[in-house]
């Protein structure tokens, strides 16, 4: 689908899980947005060091699962924030002062195609 929309020239935005509704930022006018909303979920690794984020999560949903296995991580003050736009933003968390930028913890990013 990205190859024809280039071969067309068409416009392609992705949004993440967040509230971010700015025309342009996550949007775009006769163009193609893909939604992230089904990359939803949150997996722990089994030393429980690492997990892997869904990019359509907003840090609420984070949260959520993470408090349930008594776990945490350094994300967004406002819980209605995706997750890709605050990483990809750098990422100011309420820990900033002694862990730094919420993309600090990013150990990787991965895309599917």
């Amino acid at each position: 689908m990205l190859a024809l929309c280039q071969i067309l020239e068409i416009k392609v935005s992705i949004r993440g899980g967040g509230h971010l509704q700015n025309p342009g930022f996550t949007s775009n006018h006769g163009g193609v947005v893909i939604s992230m909303a089904n990359f939803n979920d949150v997996s722990v690794s089994e030393d429980r060091k690492t997990a892997d984020i869904g990019a359509g999560l907003t840090w609420s949903k984070v949260y959520q699962e993470l408090d349930a296995m008594n776990l945490a991580v350094t994300g967004g003050r406002m819980p209605s924030v995706g997750v890709p736009g605050l990483l990809l933003g750098g990422g100011l968390s309420f820990h900033r002062g002694t862990k730094g930028l919420t993309c600090n913890g990013v150990v990787e990013y991965e895309v599917c195609s």
